[in-house]
């Protein structure tokens, strides 16, 4: 699974490659990380995340063995999407939207290329890898917030968003569950403030499921995934 910075850095390359305006990146980079802020819920449980990322009732977290679950969970995204009256929403709305969507788009994408898919294919026991693959994307997640040179600039940004949501109806008017709201999008954030000052994990030099080469080629390839569900042609796309 991808880890927070990870979803941030994706979000925060695509703004750039968009040239994405101000407020709308602040309102773009946080949504990045919202469908997870369920997890700062004191009742969380597991059917809230399921919900917050948008997958079928017949699939459950952590259970997904098969590609065509995947394909059945991009599915459910992409029809949640294309769904929408785009011309109900105003910029920061669409941009809230569009970063909401790069995280599920990450979550599906990095499942299908690291994990239990292509160990199933492979005859091996998804539970015997989940703790060590989880352990690798920590590793990698916690070098993103040393490694990256917009990691300071990504956190000012988180602020202003903060504070965009809590002056504009932006959660209300997208209709998303309530577990999703500005104290736990609060809580997200200041988690990962404290990942960023006190962790010194790095990519382990022995790391086979989730190496640094591999990870950073899935970075440069969820842009295209993104592009290919928020930026196809001007006239539907949630950043016209």
């Amino acid at each position: 699974m991808s880890y927070t910075m990870t979803h941030l850095v994706i979000a925060d390359q695509y703004i750039r490659s968009q040239g994405i305006a101000r407020e709308e990146a602040a309102l773009l980079l946080i949504a990045s990380i919202s469908p997870d802020s369920v997890h700062k819920n004191k009742d969380f449980t597991l059917e809230m995340k399921e919900h917050s990322h948008f997958m079928p009732e017949e699939i459950n977290w952590g259970h997904i063995y098969l590609d065509q679950q995947m394909e059945d969970w991009y599915a459910a995204i992409r029809e949640n999407y294309l769904s929408r009256n785009l011309d109900d929403l105003n910029g920061l709305e669409r941009a809230f939207l569009v970063g909401y969507g790069i995280h599920l788009l990450v979550d599906v994408f990095n499942c299908k290329y690291f994990y239990a898919p292509n160990l199933c294919k492979s005859g091996l026991d998804v539970e015997a890898f989940r703790k060590e693959y989880r352990e690798q994307c920590l590793d990698f997640d916690h070098a993103l917030y040393r490694d990256y040179k917009y990691t300071e600039e990504i956190f000012q940004k988180l602020e202003q968003g903060l504070n965009l949501l809590r002056n504009h109806p932006v959660l209300e008017n997208l209709n998303l569950d309530k577990e999703i709201n500005c104290i736990s999008i609060g809580k997200m954030i200041e988690s990962a403030k404290m990942e960023y000052e006190k962790s010194s994990r790095t990519v382990q030099p022995n790391a086979h499921m989730i190496t640094q080469e591999g990870s950073m080629r899935f970075i440069e390839e969820m842009g295209v995934h993104c592009n290919e569900l928020f930026t196809r042609n001007k006239e539907n796309s949630l950043l016209r």
